[in-house]
């Protein structure tokens, strides 16, 4: 099975815009990357040049390799309007099951920043809205407790609270289900899909009953349902995210021999909320025979604070060896970091950890080419 990185060197198609329908270019502003299309060579119009059928729609676009007519394809939107790129993906009748994971949910999950944002809106919607009618709804004040839960202050993070946060992100519902025959009442899958369940239409009549849901003064008035089926959507949103950090697991372990986690964990900054990406990997031990056998433990850490601007650090553990890295957008970030590190270097070397580097430096951090805030580290 092709890896994510391999189908990314596969062949793109550029679609030629001065040649588009109006109902093609309709299609192609519908696009968002990660989406897989279907479709079909119809003609070669001329070398490096091919026309496409997507659906009723008919596309010319620019091909660096010879295709020939009546090929079938599946394409992946890497990049849309106004520069699109449609990758040739390479055995298209036997896609590995967790690549098509990643792919759906790169398209419909919501990260922290995006969440945020939408539920600030939608809390104009729940001030139009009659008390009584709101009254009727405990499904919205539970979406919102649950799409924006409590923040830690950052001043107050302890290991314990990091602990209980990766135990309740949701990356262990199912192996706690398979394991243990039930999943931790805390566990934030679990409850965003016990929410999803309560919003369904059907379930909003059955909470209201059929009797009061048919009467005049029963009904909800028609901006709740407009409220409740945008909240649906930031839930499942919500879900897919973690559906996605869960397919890194998948991916990582048996391919590998590595095991990774991803999170998001909401922080308080100055009163202000904010959002913490974290990566936990854990890397086996390079000789297996080896008498004393150790893991590698790495984590990296990506956030922007605001007038931080953007931070990365990267901390490996291995036989109670330590190394820490800062990398940061600012130079007075860097700089700042650069004052911290013998106050860093003296706690590690309190908690009983040998350091063998620590370094604080302005730039991006090796290996880092992906944009800001993407979900996926797509090399892992």
């Amino acid at each position: 099975m092709d890896s994510l990185g391999s189908l990314l060197n596969t062949p793109a198609l550029r679609p030629q815009l001065d040649r588009l329908s109006n109902e093609t270019g309709a299609l192609l502003r519908q696009l968002k990357p990660a989406q897989v299309l279907q479709a079909v060579v119809l003609n070669r119009l001329s070398p490096g040049r091919v026309q496409l059928q997507i659906g009723n729609h008919l596309l010319s676009a620019l091909a660096p390799q010879s295709l020939p007519e009546g090929q079938k394809l599946l394409l992946r939107v890497e990049k849309g309007l106004p520069d699109p790129v449609l990758r040739i993906l390479q055995d298209p009748a036997r896609l590995d099951p967790i690549q098509q994971l990643k792919h759906q949910a790169l398209r419909r999950q919501l990260p922290p920043a995006d969440l945020a944002q939408q539920i600030q809106g939608l809390k104009q919607l729940v001030q139009q809205l009659p008390a009584s009618a709101l009254a009727r709804l405990p499904t919205v004040t539970q979406a919102f407790q649950l799409l924006a839960p409590p923040a830690t202050d950052l001043a107050r993070l302890t290991p314990s609270d990091l602990r209980r946060a990766l135990e309740n992100s949701g990356l262990f519902m199912e192996p706690q289900l398979v394991r243990a025959g039930a999943v931790n009442n805390a566990d934030r899958k679990l409850l965003l899909l016990r929410l999803l369940n309560q919003m369904q239409p059907e379930s909003r009549v059955n909470s209201l009953g059929k009797d009061a849901a048919d009467k005049p003064e029963g009904r909800l008035p028609s901006n709740a349902d407009q409220l409740l089926n945008r909240l649906m959507r930031l839930v499942e949103g919500a879900i897919t995210r973690i559906q996605a950090h869960q397919t890194l697991a998948l991916g990582s372990n048996e391919q590998t021999g590595q095991s990774l986690w991803q999170m998001d964990l909401p922080l308080l900054v100055n009163n202000r909320r904010e959002h913490l990406e974290l990566r936990i990997r854990r890397e086996a031990e390079d000789n297996p025979d080896s008498a004393s056998p150790h893991a590698t433990w790495k984590v990296e850490v990506d956030f922007d604070f605001g007038e931080l601007g953007r931070v990365m650090s990267r901390i490996a553990l291995s036989h109670k060896r330590v190394q820490c890295g800062f990398w940061s957008d600012k130079a007075s970030t860097a700089a700042r970091f650069e004052q911290a590190l013998p106050r860093l270097e003296k706690m590690l070397n309190d908690a009983g950890l040998e350091v063998s580097a620590v370094s604080a430096l302005q730039g991006q951090a090796p290996g880092t080419e992906r944009p800001s805030r993407q979900l996926l580290d797509e090399r892992a």
